[in-house]
């Protein structure tokens, strides 16, 4: 019998690039994505349900029978964790020198127990002296035109954790000296303004919608050291951070400025932003415009730095299909060739890959 032989045909796959409206999409549910498992990491052991979309903000949680209602909390003693739900209204939350607790609602408007503030007082081995506080009765209800003030005053204390998560809610903090062992701020349509000393873990998370009221920001201010500061979002961000060891951030739509003093190895993602980075001194910059979406960077870099900065020039094509190549502009380095520029001896090193303006320029300040 003849033997049959078999042929192998190789079929090549045609590489289909995709559009610049998938690319950010993608880079956008990765965004989402990393920030839901900080989330669930933070958040827990309250397992409360937080609906980033744009429908708002649930007030379901898990354990319901386990909460008093009631709009003001007051006692003596400490806390080690705290962490707060709140909608519509704001948070403002202080440390200070005494050794009183006390966590109070404003509302706009008499309301009834359903609708007060709802907190769950824990003391266990495991998570210490914890609270969790809620907007309400554990439910989906009609809040109408209701908005509420939540005011907290926590004694200041070492290695606290603090989770705060908001949907229409403005958040204000300043935590003093403590030292944070880990903290995650989250405010979806609301601003942010707070400052802190020093932290182990920090996670801020912005607005996961492109469409947010002029003016929002966060402006978040650290005069210590933090260990691993990391953020995600898609609103304009003003960061400035004395010294961090690893900082790790991404964001899309907004303007960000990052100000460090003292940095260790910085690894920002770009996409369809601007930003304006003062490096400071850091030993290891990435810039990555991963998804070429033409995002313009400002690089500040004092005189007296030590730099070698690479460059990956990418090209990308505008809404018409025209391709776009921006340039790079520099002030302060010597120019070593287009794709590598250096500053005094350069030992430490910046590696940029960008699609967008790239400018180089002086830190006057």
């Amino acid at each position: 019998m003849e033997e049959k032989k078999v042929v192998k045909r190789e079929v090549k796959k045609k590489k289909i690039k995709k559009s610049k409206k998938k690319r950010l999409f993608g880079f956008l549910m990765f965004l989402l994505i990393v920030g839901g498992v900080f989330g669930f990491l933070f958040f827990f052991p309250s397992c409360s349900i937080l609906d980033t979309m744009t429908k708002g903000f649930s007030t379901r949680y898990e354990f319901s029978n386990q909460y008093t209602a009631s709009s003001k909390y007051q006692s003596n003693g400490y806390l080690d964790s705290i962490n707060i739900n709140w909608r519509d209204g704001s948070v403002n939350f202080y440390t200070h020198d005494s050794d009183e607790i006390l966590i109070e609602e404003v509302p706009n408007k008499t309301i009834t127990e359903k609708y007060m503030m709802h907190y769950n007082y824990k003391e266990t081995d495991k998570y210490g002296h914890y609270i969790l506080v809620q907007y309400s009765k554990s439910g989906k209800w009609n809040f109408n035109d209701l908005k509420k003030d939540l005011n907290v005053y926590i004694p200041s204390k070492d290695n606290l954790k603090v989770t705060i998560h908001t949907y229409n809610a403005d958040i204000k903090f300043d935590l003093g000296e403590t030292t944070i062992s880990e903290m995650q701020i989250q405010s979806n349509h609301g601003n942010v303004d707070g400052t802190f000393s020093s932290a182990n873990k920090v996670q801020l998370i912005g607005s996961t919608s492109k469409k947010v009221k002029d003016g929002y920001h966060y402006n978040i201010t650290s005069t210590g050291k933090v260990n691993d500061f990391r953020y995600t979002t898609s609103q304009s961000m003003t960061l400035k951070l004395n010294e961090v060891s690893y900082l790790d951030g991404g964001g899309v739509w907004g303007k960000i400025s990052i100000d460090t003093n003292k940095c260790y190895e910085a690894s920002i993602k770009l996409a369809s932003y601007s930003l304006d980075y003062y490096v400071g001194t850091t030993n290891k910059v990435k810039l990555n415009d991963k998804y070429s979406n033409g995002g313009d960077v400002n690089l500040y870099i004092n005189k007296d730095a030590s730099y070698n900065i690479y460059i990956n020039r990418k090209e990308y094509k505008n809404n018409d299909g025209n391709v776009i190549k921006k340039e790079t502009n520099n002030n302060i380095c010597d120019k070593i060739s287009d794709t590598n520029y250096k500053i005094n001896d350069g030992k430490n090193s910046i590696d940029i890959t960008i699609s967008g303006t790239l400018n180089l320029l002086e830190n006057e300040a």
